[in-house]
């Protein structure tokens, strides 16, 4: 029940954000005049737009338009990496803010009970939930915020993070670019992608663990 109210919590808190000061901040991000500080401003532009990603976290920032507009100003590979950099950055910064409460602050908000069943979900099926979760609205703060009170191990939670973040800033990153002219396609795939390099993350790091347990 505990945990069901706090998805709730967290929702309710990004959708009155969003009501507060989506349209402001909409407004204010796409205006000319943010393009043009952008476009002026070279590294500290781009700086300020992975900025605005991260915010992500706590404010409702467009990240789509953002991550195209990488595209556009950078190219499709400083432009993809840059948004990268950024999606993975808010997860981190999400994940990290519940995960430094600790198991007795999570224990106390959620009840044991449901603190054990979310810590069970995320220890079966978490990295498959951050990795597919990236290119969704709301959902992957959400996601971040529940792995670090379930206490995901950091750098599973890492690596399922970059499968997520990665084929969606370059997705958007190629549309802004102009090397694709359909949006839905580069929604697809930021979709799509991640359910193929997490399987294979998995087992790259899982065989690299098992290594080191053989060697050590």
């Amino acid at each position: 029940m505990r945990l069901s109210l706090a998805i709730i919590a967290l929702a309710s808190a990004m959708l009155a954000s969003f009501a507060l000061w989506g349209p402001w901040i909409d407004r204010a991000v796409g205006s000319e005049a943010a393009l043009e500080w952008f476009r002026a401003h070279g590294v500290a532009g781009a700086l300020a737009i992975v900025g605005l990603l991260i915010v992500d976290v706590i404010l409702p920032i467009p990240t789509t338009p953002l991550l195209t507009l990488l595209g556009s100003l950078y190219g499709p590979i400083v432009g993809g990496l840059l948004g990268a950099l950024g999606s993975t950055l808010a997860g981190a910064a999400a994940y990290g803010l519940t995960r430094l409460g600790g198991e007795r602050m999570a224990r106390a908000a959620l009840g044991g009970r449901d603190h054990e069943r979310l810590a069970g979900f995320f220890a079966k099926r978490g990295g498959w939930t951050v990795a597919l979760s990236r290119w969704l609205p709301m959902l992957p703060e959400i996601v971040a915020f529940l792995a670090g009170m379930a206490a995901m191990p950091p750098g599973r939670f890492l690596v399922a993070l970059i499968c997520g973040s990665v084929p969606m800033a370059f997705a958007f990153a190629a549309l802004g670019a102009g090397l694709a002219d359909r949006p839905i396609l580069a929604t697809v795939l930021a979709a799509v992608l991640p359910a193929l390099l997490w399987p294979l993350a998995r087992h790259l790091t899982g065989a690299r663990r098992d290594a080191r347990s053989g060697s050590a």
